[in-house]
């Protein structure tokens, strides 16, 4: 310990010969010493050492130390390019750099955030079976020979890939972060780019809870209950990630907002999904988050709920609905993803049922607009369509009497086949077309789960796109806040 009395420079020029005499494995094991040698160890090890010293051949347990802290190594060379490739090194500082830019922040805290999208980078790349391509190798861009051009040629076509995902790194790095003021600029306006998947990074609303960053994921929930969709069927990968990682991290609050969230507005999950979450909750030992996952829907419901339609049940129907074990919000679950209404618009002579789903408090056009189980731009999709495929005059009659939007058939009757033998229906279609007494979605956030949060966009704000250190957007280019609202 009396090499700790020396002064850091000659204590530095005695780790660096310690890891250079000895190698990288037998240094590693004297980072145990304390705290002090530890850092400076490891400084020397992932930020001085060439990359060829953990590819020696032989050198089997330098190359797994590296492999294992891939992600401090990286956030080294950001500050200290000596011995590594620099592709990716100059990428993740350019991205942090560009998503700090006008944030009054300390270098300890830039490096922070600098090691945080490096351990996020080799997370996403590294574990994530879909991006096992060879762009999207973190250990063959680290560790690439610059001589072998099958290699390189890899590197290559990376450096296309991942700035062709500049857009959604910035955003997605900016929720990482937890600054709601970085956020708002990196989206530049649009909003709908929070949903969007960082092919470096994930999610940004996965990446917010991992990080405990309660406002940001607050943020992000107002803004879709402020947007016209029923459930957020397609959004519903990166909630259940949410969810889980706000579990792993024990961030509880956030835990308990993202299942509130869910049970108002997410479809039923498989039974295997809800095992994983109840584990991670009974790990937290927060009554809170226990009773809350108990309130998950499982897809045995949606299916359940599926043959009560079809059998015509209403008191069986009313049970389910009341006791919320299908959401009139949310899809069910089952083949068709349908919502409530939908599913028993799909079986003819369901007139009865579905009645008594209006009455409830069902969307009458529940799934025929972006983000519920029906877009339009596929198939039959709203409850009013499916009852007109059926050629079912009376549910049909029930549908339009509750405001349902005969536009959504009639737009497009000339090319659908069921247009022959259904004149009768077409002819009460187009007599509430004339009436235009269709049914208005309530606007506004429809809980108050979010109510107190920050909006994503603030009114009359304007951003400046900038290139930066990673290119992009011409720098005059600015784009009005509220367009994207």
């Amino acid at each position: 310990m009396i090499l700790l009395d020396l002064p850091p420079e000659l204590f530095k020029y005695i780790v660096t010969y310690l890891v250079t005499k000895v190698g990288v494995r037998q240094a590693w094991k004297s980072r145990q010493v304390c705290r002090t040698f530890k850092e400076y160890i490891d400084f020397e090890i992932f930020a001085n050492q060439p990359i060829r010293a953990f590819l020696k051949p032989g050198a089997l347990n330098a190359r797994t130390i590296l492999r294992e802290n891939q992600g401090l190594y990286l956030s080294y060379h950001t500050w200290v390019e000596k011995g590594a490739h620099t592709f990716l090194p100059r990428y993740m500082k350019g991205t942090c750099e560009e998503v700090c830019k006008g944030l009054k922040i300390t270098e300890h805290e830039k490096w922070k955030y600098t090691r945080l999208l490096c351990d996020q980078l080799v997370k996403k790349l590294g574990h994530d079976k879909f991006y096992k391509k060879p762009e999207r190798d973190v250990r063959r861009l680290i560790e690439f020979n610059d001589t072998t051009k099958s290699i390189q040629s890899s590197v290559d076509d990376a450096r296309r890939e991942f700035f062709n995902d500049m857009f959604m790194t910035r955003v997605a790095a900016a929720a990482a972060f937890g600054n709601l003021h970085a956020l708002r600029i990196a989206i530049m306006g649009e909003a709908c780019m929070v949903w969007g998947d960082s092919k470096l990074f994930g999610y940004p609303l996965a990446l917010a809870a991992a990080g405990g960053h309660i406002h940001i994921v607050s943020t992000i929930l107002k803004y879709f209950e402020q947007k016209p969709k029923a459930c957020f069927d397609v959004d519903s990968i990166q909630f259940h990630i949410a969810i889980e990682e706000s579990l792993q991290n024990h961030h509880l609050d956030i835990a308990l907002l993202l299942l509130q969230f869910n049970h108002a507005y997410g479809h039923s999950i498989r039974e295997a999904t809800l095992n994983i979450w109840t584990r991670l909750a009974m790990d937290t030992a927060d009554l809170r988050v226990i009773q809350q996952i108990r309130k998950v829907r499982v897809d045995c419901a949606g299916v359940a709920f599926k043959a009560l339609c079809a059998s015509g049940d209403l008191a069986a129907v009313r049970m389910f609905v009341e006791e919320g074990l299908v959401s009139l919000k949310c899809v069910s679950g089952c083949d068709e993803n349908f919502t409530p209404i939908q599913q028993a618009a799909s079986r003819r002579g369901a007139r009865d049922v579905v009645k008594l789903l209006l009455d409830m408090g069902s969307d009458p056009d529940a799934g025929n607009y972006f983000g519920g189980a029906g877009n339009y731009f596929g198939g039959a999709v709203c409850a009013l369509e499916l009852s007109v495929i059926n050629n079912d005059y009376d549910t049909v009659h029930v549908l339009l009497e509750y405001g349902a939007n005969p536009e959504n058939v009639l737009r497009r009757w000339e090319r659908r086949d069921y247009r022959d033998d259904r004149e009768a229906i077409k002819g009460l279609l187009l007599e509430a077309r004339d009436r235009q007494e269709y049914f208005v979605r309530p606007k506004g956030p429809r809980t108050d789960l979010t109510i107190d949060a920050e909006d994503l966009i603030e009114k009359e704000q304007t951003f400046e796109v900038s290139g930066g250190a990673l290119g992009g957007l011409n720098s005059n280019q600015t784009r009005n806040g509220a367009a994207g609202a």
